[in-house]
């Protein structure tokens, strides 16, 4: 998926992101894959997309709020349950959304995300939305 990070939906300066894109770190040890970039002890930016799609789509949004040298913000975009192509995909009794309200939560929690803007695009709006109101990330 890093591999679309720049191609697919950066419309920048096309260096400016390849440069960004080798600070992207993809964390894998949790309930799902998350893109970070920037500095963890920033305001956090928790990106959630829309269905179907890729964190990959924050592209645009990463080089802009958490890239060096500015580093003004800590930029979270996890990945949808069975969205990933390196990871096993999840039993159709996890999908639902419950089950990727808590692995998104759980992503907050893991990273310890405090003072959290979040934002979403298309169904990634909703599952913000109810992010702040079923689970508190705010």
């Amino acid at each position: 998926v890093r591999d679309y990070f720049c191609q697919v939906y950066y419309v920048g300066e096309q260096l400016r992101c390849i440069a960004a894109r080798q600070h992207v770190r993809i964390l894998q040890g949790l309930a799902v894959p998350v893109f970070t970039l920037g500095d963890p002890q920033q305001p956090a930016l928790f990106f959630v997309h829309g269905w179907p799609d890729t964190a990959a789509t924050w592209s645009n949004q990463f080089v802009h709020f958490c890239a060096p040298p500015d580093l003004r913000f800590f930029c979270v975009a996890p990945e949808w349950f069975n969205n990933h192509v390196q990871r096993p995909r999840v039993p159709d009794s996890l999908l639902h959304i419950d089950a990727q309200l808590e692995a998104f939560g759980a992503v907050a929690t893991a990273l310890n995300l405090t003072n959290v803007t979040l934002i979403g695009h298309d169904w990634g709006a909703t599952i913000a939305w109810l992010l702040l109101h079923l689970h508190g990330v705010s």
